[in-house]
């Protein structure tokens, strides 16, 4: 019983979390200066009354606020994202067109760093055994590089290794227009996977290099 009571507690603080995150995005984007109907019909290139009009009532900006809030959270309990009018389609359509590669790049993060982590604190914990030089300086390189944010890092990694060095490319998933196939396909993407999934990698060591010896 204190195992459930322990569990249910858990989850009603995690909904309740989830809830709270929801409201505070909604009241941001809708407190914000600012029309989302003006935006869009500006980038449609239209100032015609009427098609705001029309854009107002079908994103529900006609409607009071705590309306729209209450509409919202009923479309998210529903699994229901809405509809994204910038690209004309549904929002789990877009979702489900970039998870691949974020669960590519998720991924391929989590092993760089675990494998680095896990490599750097062993060769810490054996260096403390002996005079502790090294061990000093994986902490000193850790603590830079958790202290890091992953977005400069990754500016510093594409400015050396793509602008500066020319051995990898600074953006995209594959080369664009290049037709290959077998190793150069798996080459060509290992490629451009490298740099971002370095960048994020290695900003999370210290926990895992923390484990294993320092």
């Amino acid at each position: 019983m204190s195992l459930l009571l322990y569990a249910g507690a858990r989850l009603g603080r995690a909904l309740a979390l989830i809830v709270a995150v929801l409201v505070g995005a909604f009241l941001l984007l809708r407190l914000a200066p600012g029309d989302p109907a003006l935006l869009m019909a500006g980038e449609a290139g239209s100032d015609d009354g009427e098609y705001i009009a029309r854009l107002r009532g079908e994103m529900g900006l006609d409607l009071p606020l705590t309306l729209q809030l209450w509409r919202y959270l009923g479309q998210v309990a529903q699994l229901d994202l809405g509809y994204s009018y910038r690209n004309q389609e549904g929002v789990w359509p877009l979702i489900a067109e970039r998870l691949p590669a974020t669960l590519v790049l998720m991924g391929s993060a989590f092993a760089v760093s675990l494998s680095l982590g896990v490599t750097l604190g062993v060769l810490a914990a054996r260096s403390q055994q002996g005079s502790g030089r090294l061990d000093r300086l994986i902490g000193r390189a850790v603590w830079v590089l958790f202290a890091t944010p992953p977005f400069w890092l990754a500016l510093l990694l594409v400015l050396l290794f793509s602008v500066r060095l020319g051995w990898l490319p600074a953006f995209g998933m594959q080369s664009v227009g290049a037709e290959l196939s077998g190793w150069g396909w798996l080459a060509d993407r290992l490629g451009h996977l490298a740099l971002p999934c370095l960048s994020l990698g290695s900003c999370r060591d210290k926990g895992k290099i923390h484990s294993f010896g320092m």
